[in-house]
């Protein structure tokens, strides 16, 4: 038998990163459009300090990921 979580209520945190392929910097326009439709439902979202940032092919230094 598969077990869910309670589904998230409009009001709650949604907090996310970009731990290794930094898709924020990559495709800012879709990730602008998913951030509006979360908000747009009543979520409150909260991003990593990685989130936007590009190193390459990754979302920060080897450092910045560490922290």
């Amino acid at each position: 038998m598969t077990r869910y979580p309670p589904p998230l209520k409009p009001g709650s945190t949604i907090g996310y990163f970009s731990s290794s392929a930094p898709v924020t910097a990559t495709n800012p326009t879709r990730y602008t459009r998913a951030r509006g439709y979360l908000e747009s439902k009543g979520y409150t979202l909260v991003s990593g300090s990685l989130t936007g940032r590009s190193d390459h092919y990754r979302s920060g230094s080897i450092r910045e990921r560490a922290e």
